[in-house]
């Protein structure tokens, strides 16, 4: 069986600050952010 692991990098000025690692761990970390921010913005680079 081929598995396909999703990788989601956090990039903040030219640096990798996080990467998640499934959609999972995706998932999880985005409703944990809600509360962090009264405003966000995401962009899909690839």
């Amino acid at each position: 069986m081929i598995v396909h692991l999703r990788i989601f990098p956090n990039i903040m000025n030219s640096e990798k600050t996080m990467e998640l690692r499934g959609i999972e761990e995706f998932r999880k970390q985005s409703i944990e952010a809600l509360s962090y921010f009264s405003e966000r913005e995401q962009s899909i680079k690839s």
